[in-house]
């Protein structure tokens, strides 16, 4: 369930913090492609880049691999980004009520940081750009790893035999 206080999002912060040593992350984004058959009438709304057809699964998880948003159906030529941006998360996010925590300093540190999420690709303000750039080395390792979780969650999730039969 997505977080809807600053306290539930801290908590997730924090366990990003000690899990994996990356603080202020709010949560690890990810998109998988679905292969499907090409609706009809749908041009090459469906067609993406891999050169299939698809539909979008996209993902938020906390530190500990659980769902906090899932948004599916997506057409598969808009890419993960875009996908984000049709979301009901990034509708709370534009309106400012996913009440997230103002920033404040990282530990040891006086400089504020936003709260931030992981994703494969990150689309940066200029000013922003040399404090990411003095904390990526150690935080790049984190973020791959961190992307992974998300497809590492879909994968059981969608295509565990036990679940497959049950449905």
């Amino acid at each position: 369930m997505m977080p809807t206080t600053h306290a539930e999002w801290i908590e997730i912060a924090n366990e990003f913090g000690k899990l994996y040593n990356f603080p202020r992350c709010i949560g690890s984004l990810d998109g998988k492609h679905v292969e499907i058959i090409k609706p009809r009438i749908s041009g090459p709304s469906y067609y993406n880049y891999k050169s299939f057809y698809s539909i979008v699964l996209m993902a938020l998880v906390n530190a500990r691999k659980e769902f906090i948003m899932i948004d599916v159906g997506t057409n598969g030529k808009i890419s993960d980004g875009g996908v984000l941006f049709y979301t009901k998360f990034w509708e709370l996010y534009e309106q400012r009520k996913l009440n997230l925590p103002e920033p404040c300093p990282l530990p040891n540190t006086t400089t504020n940081f936003p709260y931030v999420l992981v994703a494969d690709d990150i689309a940066l303000e200029e000013e922003d750009k040399d404090t990411i750039t003095s904390l990526s080395t150690s935080f790049n390792r984190n973020a791959k790893s961190d992307a992974k979780t998300v497809r590492d969650e879909f994968r059981q999730y969608f295509f565990d035999e036990k679940r497959r039969t049950a449905l």
